[in-house]
């Protein structure tokens, strides 16, 4: 084989591997500009459990408290319970130098009316007292009360008995829990709100009068298939979500229930383990070929 046979096999070898390689490369650019998936991501749809709330706030007040009085007008001679302190029914918490003309000087007493913390006393030696007026208000609270106004759209949809997770500034890591015990008779005509308490257990003392309290009130809880809430497409008139079935978005029609800030209960048009799309609905239409992104 002479020299020039073998440049000639050279050059055609050359010449074959170029017209591979545009081929190849024609092919691939074909096969890329005929693929018009859309990528999406997808969840698979599942069972969960939706609850609905009220949130509301009020104070935290004794389980049942009494204003004490002195029965007679005069000076307060010595406060003979200190704030705070556990007092019995009839215990005397208070004296008071009488101030009754025509009367022999005597010592008043001044007694409690009730079992339980002596909460505040309002006199200081010396100052005068009279019936008219509270020496001391005694209040029990190994059981304390929220008391909250809640407006009047919501208010019609509680009952005594509802379930009530009640959290308080001084401990921003605990949750209280109570129901509802009392709710009032009509609706206040300036603000439109009506009053509710909630009981809750203070065995440990935690929950002091006067607190401040944010209360959350249970309404509905029911078990069902849920979406996140941001998937739904919504028109005005049908609410649709997207599914993925042989690589195509499957339009699914659906019949919402309970609704929360995150996520739908989907009462008809879904399945269990369907695989509903979750981003990128927005820009499909039915039968649109999709392409699952898996993170």
């Amino acid at each position: 084989m002479n020299k020039k046979t073998i440049i000639w096999i050279v050059v055609g070898l050359v010449i074959c591997m170029v017209s591979f390689r545009i081929v190849t490369s024609k092919g691939k650019a074909k096969a890329s500009d005929t693929d018009s998936s859309k990528p999406v991501y997808t969840q698979k749809v599942a069972w969960g459990t939706m609850r609905t709330s009220i949130n509301a706030s009020g104070n935290i007040t004794a389980y049942v408290q009494a204003d004490i009085f002195s029965r007679v007008p005069g000076k307060l001679i010595q406060n003979l319970v200190d704030d705070g302190s556990y007092v019995r029914d009839n215990q005397e918490i208070a004296l008071v130098d009488r101030d009754e003309i025509g009367t022999s000087f005597t010592t008043a007493t001044v007694k409690s009316t009730l079992s339980g913390i002596l909460l505040k006393h309002y006199f200081e030696p010396g100052q005068k007292v009279n019936p008219a007026m509270p020496v001391a208000t005694v209040g029990r609270i190994d059981k304390v009360k929220a008391v909250i106004n809640i407006p009047e759209g919501d208010f019609l949809k509680i009952k005594r008995g509802f379930k009530a997770i009640i959290t308080v500034d001084a401990y921003p890591d605990r949750k209280f829990y109570g129901e509802i015990t009392m709710l009032g008779a009509q609706i206040d005509m300036l603000n439109r709100t009506g009053q509710a308490e909630i009981t809750l257990d203070n065995s440990d003392n935690q929950l002091k009068p006067g607190m401040f309290a944010g209360v959350e009130i249970g309404l509905a809880s029911r078990s069902g298939l849920i979406v996140p809430i941001n998937v739904i497409i919504d028109d005005g008139n049908t609410k649709k979500v997207f599914v993925v079935e042989n690589n195509l978005a499957k339009e699914r029609i659906i019949k919402t229930g309970m609704t929360d800030d995150s996520n739908a209960e989907v009462l008809s048009g879904l399945k269990s383990g369907e695989e509903l799309i979750t981003d990128g609905q927005r820009k499909l239409k039915n039968d649109d070929p999709v392409r699952v992104i898996v993170e």
